[in-house]
């Protein structure tokens, strides 16, 4: 077996069990701080930048390429955002959240598909015209998790403030 090929062996054995993980700590709903939502989203996307800038400015043709993964994990962020399960806790006066598993599974795709197209440009010169597929992953990672968040704070801000509402001593 060629280092190239256990290379791809190992990652996709990481993917299968950070996945696995995820996905048993995403049965149970968990506190959401709408305070921190923005944490996540800032990180990834100067992690972006830098890794698109290191290539030098991206020509007319790869921006426009670029858009559209943007775009695009914009409306699958807003879907994850949605399938994202907020509720009111009267307990703490607080919001718990309860992530999709599909979502979660859409994620670990697009993040597979990225390490994988990355690994075999590094390894073969011939694949280094798919090197703008990786680019546009990149930027619909950015455009997912930022835009499921900003779904996520506006519905539990309303949920939040209901749940206030309907409970005045919790609050």
């Amino acid at each position: 077996m060629s280092k190239q090929m256990i290379s791809y062996v190992v990652l996709a054995v990481m993917l299968v069990v950070v996945f696995g993980l995820r996905a048993m700590r995403s049965r149970n709903a968990r506190v959401l701080n709408l305070q921190y939502l923005w944490v996540i989203p800032l990180i990834i996307i100067v992690a972006a930048g830098f890794s698109i800038a290191k290539d030098g400015m991206p020509g007319t043709v790869k921006m426009a390429e670029m858009a559209v993964g943007l775009v695009a994990g914009g409306i699958g962020g807003w879907w994850r955002g949605k399938g994202t399960r907020i509720t009111y806790d009267p307990a703490s006066g607080g919001l718990m959240a309860q992530q999709s598993v599909i979502a979660l599974l859409i994620l670990f795709v697009i993040i597979g598909a990225r390490a994988f197209i990355q690994m075999g440009v590094q390894t073969d010169p011939g694949m280094a015209q798919y090197k703008w597929l990786a680019d546009g992953l990149l930027l619909f990672g950015v455009g997912f998790f930022g835009i499921s968040r900003v779904e996520m704070f506006i519905r539990g801000r309303r949920i939040l403030a209901e749940g206030r509402a309907a409970n005045p001593q919790a609050a």
